[in-house]
């Protein structure tokens, strides 16, 4: 493997999750400006520059689409997107009820998860502005993080009944059509990428797994990747690509 680090030309990195593109060659991050403004910042793993992206101030949880041409972000209650070359920006809808959120995962179809600090998932359609509610805002499965697996189920961070802390989330894969939780392991901000899951401790470390998606379960050791990932709103600050590319703060 390969490791670099990336320094913002000017101002602080947010700590929030940063994006980074399917192909893993691309990644967005928030920039607090020297003047107090935050902006979205998009740069190439191999440049050393990097661009702001335009109408982004106060943007929150950057997430990338499918095919790495927009960047979806959450500005208070209104959920935006903004082409990587800056040269389209639109409102996508306004969700006042599922405020604030923890992550935007957009997904195949054109539709965008949206996990929320309500402990919900929403399951917004781009082209008709619909919402499907996932889960319930109050019930034993509060749900905290989200990525998509294979044939059409997600890969969740939850609590279990009577858990208190942050210490006590677990993962596992929920099926949207038969609504079913298979709990792999216990961490926090879980992402799957090619066969594998990522996911960090309350300590800050972070590792990565082989899962078995069919049996339901993780195989082998687990490999620490990092040793001090950031936390920003109790979540680890961290992306994964679908090609295995681990971008974390």
């Amino acid at each position: 493997s390969v490791r670099f680090v990336i320094e913002p030309d000017s101002g602080l990195l947010l700590r929030t999750a940063p994006a980074i593109s399917p192909d893993g060659r691309t990644i967005v991050y928030g920039v607090q400006a020297p003047d107090g403004t935050t902006r979205l910042h998009a740069r190439a793993i191999d440049s050393v520059e990097s661009r702001v992206l335009p109408e982004t101030e106060d943007a929150d949880v950057p997430a990338f689409s499918p095919d790495g041409q927009w960047i979806a972000f959450a500005r208070g209650a209104v959920l935006r997107r903004v082409r990587l070359d800056g040269t389209q920006v639109d409102d996508i809808a306004r969700l006042p009820t599922l405020t604030p959120y923890f992550s935007l995962t957009w997904i195949a179809g054109d539709t965008i998860l949206v996990a929320t600090h309500t402990a919900a998932i929403g399951a917004l359609s781009i082209a008709d502005r619909r919402l499907e509610l996932l889960t319930p805002f109050e019930g034993p499965m509060p749900f905290f993080g989200i990525s998509e697996l294979p044939q059409g189920r997600l890969l969740v961070v939850t609590s279990p009944p009577g858990a208190v802390t942050t210490s006590d989330r677990v993962f596992g894969i929920y099926d949207r059509a038969t609504k079913r939780f298979t709990e792999l392991g216990a961490g926090i901000g879980a992402r799957y990428a090619n066969g594998t899951v990522v996911y960090c401790n309350r300590a800050g470390e972070l590792f990565v797994q082989a899962v078995d998606l069919a049996a339901g379960k993780l195989l082998g050791v687990p490999r620490q990747v990092a040793p001090d990932v950031q936390f920003g709103r109790e979540t680890p600050s961290f992306a994964v690509s679908a090609t295995g590319t681990i971008v974390h703060r």
